[in-house]
């Protein structure tokens, strides 16, 4: 299709794209914007368009699939844009008097109860405690990613007993 045939078909449809993207978008510049998005993307790939098909709903496909990407689009960066901006209030960073002695004492209290543990269940659990990722301590240990999943379960679930048992002795001993 040659660059003056596409406008031609284009100018045949204006108003029913225009229709269709403000039915879309419910909004006059969104629409127009969306308009000019399809017809750039229909102009680039004019090439793939098969002579014979029907071009209104080869435009209207584009049309489509480019309102649904920008929607989608649109709902991750305001899923990301809301948790920026939460992370400061869960962490309590901006507040004056958050230290981290709290989440200090119970690294240190993990960490005491780790000694307990095989080094084959306290290395890679304390790297995960770290933040590293079950691939990154995998190819770090030069371990399968299961052995590496397995061990860090193994390892929550013997600390578990660990300290429920030294709750239960702290109880006991208490009374």
């Amino acid at each position: 299709m040659t660059d003056q045939e596409f406008l031609n078909r284009i100018q045949v449809l204006d108003r029913l794209l225009n229709a269709i993207a403000f039915n879309l978008t419910r909004n006059k510049e969104d629409a127009g914007d969306l308009m000019q998005d399809t017809l750039l993307r229909a102009f680039t790939f004019r090439a793939s368009f098969k002579e014979g098909t029907n071009f209104r709903a080869w435009i209207c496909t584009i049309m489509r699939n480019t309102f649904v990407n920008a929607y989608r689009k649109k709902l991750v960066r305001r899923k990301v844009h809301e948790t920026a901006e939460l992370i400061p209030d869960v962490h309590g960073s901006l507040l004056p008097w958050y230290n981290d002695g709290v989440e200090q004492l119970r690294y240190n209290d993990i960490a005491r109860h780790l000694e307990g543990l095989s080094g084959i269940y306290a290395i890679p659990f304390m790297l995960f405690l770290q933040g590293y990722t079950y691939v990154e301590i995998a190819d770090f240990l030069s371990l399968p990613l299961g052995t590496v999943k397995s061990r860090i379960f193994c390892a929550r679930v013997r600390l578990k007993k660990i300290i429920e048992g030294e709750a239960n002795h702290e109880l006991v001993t208490a009374g």
